[in-house]
């Protein structure tokens, strides 16, 4: 209706003061589904994905943006959050307390990680700006300002149902290595993750994510191109 379209515009014209660290809440994080319940849905829903990806493509947002499959590794404590701190060719996520509004650690963090969640996106992960990527600052107030963006991607997602599923991510980790090596998300211990390029590896580490019983890789992040013709074309960078 009119008025459910009014109501949506209204929320994204409010959505900047809302994806900082002052929205975010544990219990919302907690609430995601876990990795293997829902990573049938990355390699399940191809078409809509790439119709999803589409959006990213019409708003020219592609090189900064992508899809995340919403999943969490395991459960936070209250007053808990995620934050990934990027090095040249890795990144490690762990849990740290929630910092006081405007301090010197709230400054440099940012959420990189969003969930579309009753009209407004939400930041569920967050990343710490530094040197080994300093385009997070950067994409995550583009972020902030892509309002008709975020409308539309919000909207799209609400009606093909999939809200729960996917939301957007900024790409923090496209500096390790080309679209086609890709980047693999492996268990560092009991609470907490590492990112790196597939040709960095090292299965010592761990297990990659996705890899359950039946030995599959469900991808998680999507960042998309387009070729000569204006197609979408989707290229998983995290698994």
């Amino acid at each position: 209706t009119n008025m459910a379209v009014a109501l949506m515009i209204a929320a994204a014209f409010q959505r900047t003061a809302s994806m900082g660290i002052e929205s975010y809440s544990t219990s919302i994080y907690n609430e995601l589904p876990d990795f293997y319940d829902t990573s049938h849905n990355g390699i399940m829903r191809h078409k809509e994905i790439k119709s999803l990806g589409q959006i990213f493509i019409d708003y020219d947002v592609y090189e900064d943006f992508g899809l995340t499959l919403l999943h969490k590794h395991f459960d936070l404590d209250t007053n808990e959050m995620i934050v990934e701190t990027i090095y040249d060719n890795v990144s490690i996520s762990s849990p740290i307390p929630i910092p006081v509004s405007n301090s010197t650690a709230d400054e440099d963090m940012f959420g990189h990680r969003y969930a579309f969640i009753n009209h407004n996106w939400v930041p569920v992960e967050f990343s710490v700006y530094s040197e080994g990527n300093p385009n997070i600052m950067q994409r995550h107030d583009k972020l902030a300002e892509s309002d008709t963006f975020l409308l539309e991607l919000g909207a799209k997602l609400t009606q093909m149902n999939l809200k729960d599923v996917f939301g957007v991510g900024i790409q923090t980790r496209d500096h390790f290595g080309s679209c086609s090596e890709g980047t693999v998300e492996t268990e560092i211990g009991s609470r907490a993750l590492m990112v790196t390029s597939q040709n960095n590896m090292n299965p010592e580490f761990g297990k990659f994510d996705g890899l359950n019983s039946c030995g599959f890789e469900a991808p998680a992040f999507w960042a998309f191109t387009k070729d000569e013709d204006g197609v979408v074309l989707d290229n998983c960078r995290h698994q």
